[in-house]
């Protein structure tokens, strides 16, 4: 396993960075970090606008600003469609 270091990412992203954010099951979403990144043992983490819990930077990628929603929508909300999220991405 790779070390990452919240110190780096932290250089490189400013609270705020527009990210794209891939997960295990192919999926992925864009967002702004709402936190500078924390280190967690071997795991620099940091808080995402509109999504609940601390995400690991090994996930993200930074996008260009006018690439990142806002906030995008929690996949794990209840009564959230497709629909209404494409909605929020779109704005």
């Amino acid at each position: 396993m790779d070390y990452e270091s919240a110190d780096r990412w932290n250089q490189l992203h400013a609270t705020g960075t527009p990210v794209r954010v891939d997960l295990v099951d192919g999926t992925h979403f864009e967002a702004r970090t709402r936190s500078p990144a924390r280190q967690w043992g071997n795991f620099a983490i940091v808080s995402l606008e509109g999504q609940a819990g601390m995400w690991t930077t090994s996930a993200m990628t930074a996008v260009p600003a006018t690439r990142a929603s806002p906030a995008a929508p929690d996949p794990g909300t209840p009564g959230r469609d497709i629909e209404t999220a494409r909605e929020a991405i779109a704005r």
